[in-house]
């Protein structure tokens, strides 16, 4: 396994703006890259199943699970890696790690701002001293299922900073003139364009709420039959508001030179979409605009909302897009990770 870690078992429009100083800025030894000559195709899904494994963990035959840090990412850790465990949740609410919310008790935890599609979920868990794998963030469930709650929690809100990291690496891979693979799109045709794209949920999705046992409160039900009642436990933070109700999102969208366009997700499960990527197991999915949207919205649940920003080499970014500090972080930390992956896949030159 060698470096390998494996954990021991235990907008619309916008005009150029000024280059923000953290999101714009390139390291050094990728500034420095030599030329390399007769670059090939490197279409969609490969792509998408190298950035897994410069984000977070990935599944690898023979091994499982693990987080792969053999391309040294930057502060020795990988972006996504989740520091939580399930623990169960109160016996008077049946003692499961997650458990759905009737509406008056969402109310009355101030979850009334979700949008009217969501339904809460709370999610019981208790934060660790490092990095947890996906088959064992639940030890009462079966890896399969493990997997897939850890994926739930872990792609909750963190679509726009996955989703800048990609194409920030995107970015940097059209702008160099020195990757040895050319980005295309799922059927291997270039890409001419590329950004960041807002989408509506239109469907019900499950929304899971993140929090310890010690946070919240339960009462008795009002009346015979009732569901406990529940507020948050005396000196418990509230908790966090979903922005926009948890229904808009951002999606890659992806144009390629002969005008086909796509729009891609790494965070899926937050929205119960649960395809995954063979190569690593890690959710993606893709869907082509060629029908003017009918697929996304009746297949993916969602509805194109404005243009895209576009991520293009010439172009620069929007600041207002960078003002998230949290966000630009993450996303610089993905793309270097991403970009280090593809250095020892041989797809770019050795450093």
């Amino acid at each position: 396994m060698s470096d390998c870690c494996r954990r021991a078992r235990s907008a619309t429009s916008w005009h150029v703006a000024p280059r923000h100083p953290l999101a714009l800025r390139a390291s050094p030894a990728l500034c420095a890259l030599p030329s390399v000559s007769s670059a090939r195709l490197l279409r969609l899904h490969e792509f998408a199943a190298l950035a897994a494994r410069g984000i977070g963990p990935v599944h690898d035959a023979g091994y499982g699970w693990q987080y792969d840090l053999r391309h040294r990412p930057p502060q020795g850790r990988l972006p996504l890696s989740f520091g939580a465990r399930a623990v169960a949740g109160p016996s008077a609410l049946g003692g499961a790690s997650t458990v759905p919310l009737a509406p008056p008790q969402a109310a009355s935890l101030q979850l009334s701002t979700l949008s009217p599609l969501a339904a809460p979920v709370l999610a019981f868990m208790r934060i660790t001293g490092g990095a947890v794998l996906p088959d064992e963030y639940d030890a009462a469930l079966g890896a399969d299922s493990s997997a897939a709650l850890f994926w739930r929690l872990v792609a909750t809100d963190s679509c726009e900073a996955v989703h800048m990291g990609a194409l920030l690496a995107l970015r940097r891979l059209m702008g160099l003139h020195a990757a040895s693979a050319t980005p295309c799109d799922a059927r291997g045709a270039p890409l001419a364009d590329l950004g960041l794209q807002t989408a509506a949920r239109v469907a019900p999705f499950a929304r899971h709420v993140k929090l310890t046992p010690e946070q919240l409160a339960v009462d008795p039900p009002d009346g015979a039959g009732g569901p406990p009642r529940l507020r948050l436990a005396g000196g418990a933070a509230p908790l966090p508001p979903a922005p926009h109700g948890g229904a808009m999102h951002q999606l890659v969208w992806l144009r390629a030179a002969d005008g086909r366009e796509w729009v891609c997700d790494f965070t899926g499960p937050q929205y119960g979409i649960e395809e995954r990527l063979d190569a690593t197991r890690t959710p993606f999915w893709c869907c082509d605009l060629g029908d003017g949207g009918v697929a996304l919205r009746s297949r993916y649940g969602f509805e194109l909302q404005g243009e895209p920003v576009s991520f293009l080499p010439s172009v620069a970014l929007p600041t207002d897009l960078l003002a998230n500090e949290v966000h630009t972080h993450l996303a610089v930390w993905m793309r270097d990770s991403i970009l280090g992956v593809m250095v020892r896949e041989r797809m770019l030159p050795s450093i």
